[in-house]
């Protein structure tokens, strides 16, 4: 039985593949075009701008997955192995639905 589980979390720890945000579409988008749309929000807006919440998530969404925002690193004991993993921001504003695979068909 330990070996079973041994073997199934190895299997699983070595396919291990890290989100990499800052080559998704809308990361791309979003960081591209994120200032401007803040600025002409503001002008169009009477300088009132976006509302503070909404800017703190899209600046989470940036630096969510990357591991230039921090990061935690494992490193497997018996193999030696490191993995790095980005930490989440855990955002609730924006949802990930684009990145799922379609049910249809």
């Amino acid at each position: 039985m330990a070996l079973a589980l041994l073997l199934r979390v190895s299997a699983r720890s070595s396919s291990y593949q890290r989100r990499s945000p800052e080559h998704e579409v809308l990361y791309g988008v979003v960081r591209q075009h994120f200032e401007t749309m803040r600025l002409q929000a503001r002008t169009l807006g009477g300088g009132e701008g976006l509302p503070s919440f909404v800017e703190r998530e899209f600046r989470e969404f940036l630096t969510c997955g990357c591991l230039a925002a921090g990061f935690a690193r494992f490193r497997c004991a018996a193999c030696r192995v490191d993995r790095l993993v980005a930490f989440s921001c855990k955002g609730r504003g924006y949802a990930e639905w684009w990145n799922m695979p379609s049910r249809e068909g």
